[in-house]
């Protein structure tokens, strides 16, 4: 509870604020702009698990809003399952299955399916979305298909496809960092240039954390344990309660209340939570 994370990277075109605001559900309630607040992007994610022997199922909950500055229209969309296959033998892999909508206010939306690999398929069959775009009439605009970890195209006659995005390509040796792209690989890496200005919540100066990202697993498993530990006797603590610091009760959910830009710009920080000490 009152774990956060930034990215504050205007180099890729994006602020980002995540803060950990319950316990008991889990949620989390995400801020995102681009530098030049030519958009802004607003999460708040919990879910609900099922372990099935051989898989593990989360289904996300809460609610995905993107508006940009140029237009008053709001999209909005939901989140398919994740699961993760071979929990208990075998090689284990994450799939997306499931369907999701993306809707605009103005009367726009897809309608997209994440599709279930086939048993003989292999790993070819693995990670297909598919969709169909609609216009506030009703009428089909175009067709949608790719792989949500490869690319996305889209078709209006059936024949030709458009490209609309790729994914980045891996580091310079994917095998030893789980398959990310260098951004991916950087996410948790504490720069000079924000070396001191992270509060003490940030989920990088976890020490399980950094201690299994050097390669100690080991040490990052005991260390999280202790981590663990002192949560539970902090539980009365957290069911009375604690208040986000940087996200306010807003009717379901929550909404930045912009703190965390004026503690980050003062170096204000509450250094007396430490809820990573061990």
């Amino acid at each position: 509870m009152g774990e956060t994370y930034e990215c504050f990277r205007p180099d890729k075109g994006v602020v980002f604020v995540g803060e950990k605001v319950s316990h008991h559900p889990p949620v989390l309630a995400i801020w995102a702009k681009d530098p030049q607040d030519l958009w802004t992007l607003d999460i708040v994610t919990g879910g609900k698990q099922k372990f099935y022997g051989k898989s593990l199922e989360f289904q996300p909950g809460g609610t995905n809003r993107l508006k940009f500055k140029d237009s008053d229209t709001v999209y909005t969309w939901t989140l398919p399952a994740i699961v993760v296959r071979n929990i208990m033998s075998g090689t284990k892999y994450v799939e997306v299955v499931g369907d999701f909508q993306i809707e605009a206010s103005s009367g726009e939306k897809a309608e997209m399916e994440c599709i279930e690999s086939s048993t003989w398929g292999g790993k070819g069959s693995r990670n297909k979305v598919e969709g169909t775009v609609y216009s506030a009439d009703g009428d089909e605009e175009c067709k949608l298909a790719g792989k949500w970890d490869e690319s996305l195209s889209r078709t209006s006659d059936g024949n030709s496809y458009d490209l609309l995005w790729r994914m980045q390509d891996p580091s310079h040796d994917p095998s030893k960092q789980y398959g990310f792209s260098q951004f991916a690989v950087e996410l948790n890496e504490i720069t000079p240039e924000i070396k001191d200005k992270l509060p003490p919540t940030d989920s990088r100066l976890r020490p399980d954390q950094s201690t299994f990202e050097h390669g100690d697993a080991d040490e990052a498993e005991e260390l999280k344990g202790k981590l663990e530990e002192r949560q539970r006797g902090r539980r009365a603590e957290l069911e009375n309660g604690i208040v986000p610091q940087w996200f306010d009760k807003d009717g379901d959910g929550y909404k930045f209340n912009n703190k965390y830009m004026e503690a980050r710009d003062n170096q204000k920080w509450n250094n007396d939570i430490k809820i990573f000490q061990v």
